[in-house]
């Protein structure tokens, strides 16, 4: 398999792993009733929204990362190949 084919294995499964993360992973607070939820329904709206905020940044990061780590290693396997004379 190819360093291209690689990558895009690589990322979507990223993808799949942040966007389960998303949907699974409780959020920073979760109300204690619903009598408490509906008291406080704004608190509870900012909090989820950075929940899902912090998650997406560390999504942005981590994919961001691969793509560099991929980057890096692609470029030092052509460095190695030169070395070696292939």
């Amino acid at each position: 398999m190819n360093q291209e084919a690689n990558l895009k294995r690589m990322i979507g499964q990223r993808l799949e792993m942040w966007s389960k993360v998303r949907r699974e992973v409780p959020l920073m607070y979760q109300p204690l009733s619903e009598d408490e939820d509906h008291h406080h329904g704004q608190v509870t709206a900012v909090f989820r929204e950075a929940s899902l905020e912090a998650i997406d940044r560390a999504m942005h990061r981590d994919m961001y990362l691969a793509v560099v780590h991929a980057s890096n290693q692609r470029r030092c396997d052509g460095h190695r190949d030169l070395a070696q004379g292939k």
